[in-house]
């Protein structure tokens, strides 16, 4: 297991966010909780928007992090309009953007082992949605 490889998630409409909540959060390989209870590793909450207490666990699984909704409530990748079903991991790629009610959250995958960031904002290209990029992967996720 690479112990030094790093997901970062960054809010895309990190105005929206309730006092106190950060825009970006950094998971390791340990993985963590997002959610808007107290106790979860990221906080993530909003005046208009329903975020479940534990919304998401964060699990490195076979070489590669995954996201499981622990909630009924929605959570949608890259635009995709059939949700991720409670309890079903998903594997994150870099530039993945998860949908939690009115927050999108970019996935960079980062390590420390290598001079260049797997996931970098070093040009406008990276904001691309990744469903451009990977047109076959759009279709898997609608199936």
């Amino acid at each position: 297991m690479n112990s030094d490889l790093r997901l970062r998630f960054v809010v895309d409409n990190a105005a929206d966010l309730g006092v106190g909540c950060k825009s970006t959060a950094t998971f390791d390989t340990a993985g963590g909780t997002i959610g808007s209870g107290a106790d979860c590793d990221w906080r993530v909450d909003g005046y208009k928007s329903v975020i479940d207490p534990l919304h998401l666990t964060i699990a490195y699984h076979n070489s590669s992090f995954v996201v499981v909704p622990e909630t009924k409530a929605s959570v949608k990748v890259n635009g995709s309009e059939r949700p991720i079903k409670q309890r079903d991991a998903f594997i994150l790629q870099d530039g993945d953007r998860l949908m939690l009610g009115e927050f999108t959250l970019m996935a960079l995958l980062e390590d420390a082992d290598r001079a260049d960031t797997v996931g970098r904002l070093a040009s406008l290209d990276t904001l691309v949605s990744p469903l451009a990029r990977n047109p076959e992967r759009n279709q898997a996720l609608e199936s």
